[in-house]
């Protein structure tokens, strides 16, 4: 119980340390930002789901690969970003993948001691359905932090994507102990979705999908997983409304 408790509070303190960089820098011009500087700076782009906020955080992580060329956060992060344009539909698969695994291996190459390197790389093999990597790198992300949330996030999601739900099940669940409350409600709720398709319970993941569009409604990937659950529950309004948003959250 003790340990549970201090993995919640590190959970819990983590994201709170970044917002409290970014307001510090936020005045400043991204000319006169450091690597770390643009780095944090460029998190809450890469987290909203949108292209032009996908660009903005995009050119961030550039301009910090460019002050350190070194800097493996800067180069897992950019793998995630490229991930997730591949998945959002406005990146062609393969070499979008193939980009994304090069910048993520870049990352282990730079520091194989850093979660963030093989969580991206997990997110990046999760993602092009390759569940026995994806497994192994989100392993390896969790021994070096536990009580990193999207970790198990995403670790839900490549369960639930080799057909495995209740597994997926389960991890969403621990990230939920860690933080119930931060950033990543939403793509918790958009997993938990995928997972309920997955073990054909749709009503379920309409309800999920639902919640995770209204937080973020700029989330094509929960869209496209609410357009389908909905289609298949024979909800056929909330089927043509999720390919509306789907269309326009395509660039």
């Amino acid at each position: 119980m003790q340990d549970e408790i201090t993995h919640s509070v590190v959970a819990a303190i983590e994201p709170q340390i970044y917002a409290a960089e970014r307001l510090r820098l936020q005045s400043r011009t991204p000319e006169s930002l450091d690597a770390w500087g643009c780095v944090v700076r460029a998190m809450p782009y890469i987290w909203l789901w949108a292209i032009q906020d996908e660009d903005t955080g995009i050119n961030l992580l550039t301009r910090a690969i460019e002050l350190d060329p070194h800097y493996a956060r800067a180069h897992s992060l950019l793998a995630w970003t490229f991930a997730t344009r591949v998945v959002s539909g406005n990146l062609e698969f393969e070499p979008g993948i193939s980009h994304a695994l090069t910048l993520a291996q870049r990352a282990i190459d730079l520091d194989p001691d850093d979660a963030w390197a093989h969580f991206a790389a997990g997110y990046v093999f999760a993602m092009s359905r390759r569940f026995g990597p994806a497994v192994e790198e989100l392993n390896e992300a969790l021994q070096r932090n536990p009580n990193f949330v999207f970790v198990h996030i995403i670790s839900g999601a490549a369960y639930g994507y080799a057909g495995l739900a209740e597994d997926g099940l389960r991890q969403l669940e621990i990230a939920r102990r860690l933080s119930p409350l931060d950033q990543t409600q939403a793509a918790n709720l958009s997993v938990e979705g995928l997972c309920h398709l997955v073990a054909g319970r749709h009503a379920e993941a309409v309800r999920a999908e639902r919640r995770a569009v209204l937080m973020r409604p700029n989330f094509g990937t929960a869209w496209r997983t609410l357009t389908a659950a909905a289609g298949l529950a024979g909800d056929l309004e909330i089927a043509r409304q999720g390919l509306v948003e789907c269309k326009r959250l395509q660039r």
